[in-house]
């Protein structure tokens, strides 16, 4: 995978034929996947993960492969009304890790749909009381959620607290915690300047080395905080491909599909039981 800006086509010509080869396969098991979850039998799930998947897939190479920034939204709202079907029937979602609850968040911002955008918004399935802890991935899920949620003083906060004291082993998200503190503080230009931080060749190496599909075209993070920022007015701008410019501008479309059944009858709203 490319390490640096002035690679990134060629990361991106490397990236659409290996997502474009699971969009393949999954594409092949969407009866088999149907039939398990419509009939309640084998791993239903795991069915609705390989859907999610698939939208994932979907979604990228609508875009980075056809330049088709409608379908790009579709699929992303696919992604994301799965993702949340899936925390319906496990709300802490254990396999993900700390911060696979804010790298989820990247589906239903990409999306706008605004239902969807508000229910990831709105939900926290980490351990808020390990979220206090400026040394922990759940602190930094926390943050993007208190940044949707535009909770400016417990976030500015929680920013100044961090950067004040940065734990040795958080050293690599400061720049995070500086865009949530310029964020607060309503700053577009420190927002920049950290964004910036986020596609130096140094931060891609490691933002996209475990990324699986998203890796060889964004720096998902950063794209989650940018469309945070627009969403809430601030239109920051990046020169860099990793953040495209293309997604940012809050866009609902006109209308949004379920493409199975099982997500026609399901409620974004449903009451969750932790």
């Amino acid at each position: 995978m490319s390490l640096n800006t002035a690679d990134y086509a060629q990361s991106v010509a490397q990236g659409l034929p290996h997502v474009g080869a699971h969009l393949e396969k999954l594409t092949r098991e969407t009866e088999i996947d149907l039939r398990y979850i419509d009939s309640n039998s084998g791993d239903p799930e795991a069915c609705k993960t390989d859907r999610r998947r698939h939208a994932e897939c979907a979604s990228l190479i609508a875009w980075f492969g056809d330049q088709n920034l409608v379908s790009c939204k579709q699929w992303a709202y696919v992604a994301g009304k799965l993702d949340r079907i899936l925390y319906q029937k496990n709300p802490s979602r254990g396999i993900w890790g700390a911060l696979g609850e804010r790298n989820a968040m990247l589906w239903p911002l990409l999306s706008d749909h605004p239902q969807l955008v508000a229910w990831f918004g709105a939900f926290d399935a980490i351990d808020v009381k390990r979220a206090v802890k400026g040394g922990t991935f759940e602190f930094e899920t926390y943050q993007s959620k208190l940044a949707l949620r535009g909770e400016w003083d417990k976030l500015g906060e929680r920013s100044e607290r961090f950067l004040a004291d940065v734990p040795k082993r958080m050293e690599r998200f400061a720049p995070d915690n500086r865009f949530h503190l310029a964020l607060a503080r309503g700053d577009v230009s420190a927002m920049e300047s950290a964004l910036t931080e986020m596609v130096t060749p140094q931060a891609i190496r490691w933002r996209t080395e475990h990324e699986g599909y998203t890796g060889w075209f964004i720096i998902r993070e950063a794209v989650i905080y940018a469309k945070i920022a627009w969403r809430h007015g601030y239109q920051v701008t990046v020169d860099t491909p990793w953040i495209p410019a293309a997604w940012l501008p809050v866009a609902q479309l006109a209308a949004y599909h379920d493409p199975y059944p099982f997500m026609q009858t399901f409620d974004i709203d449903t009451p969750i039981q932790l």
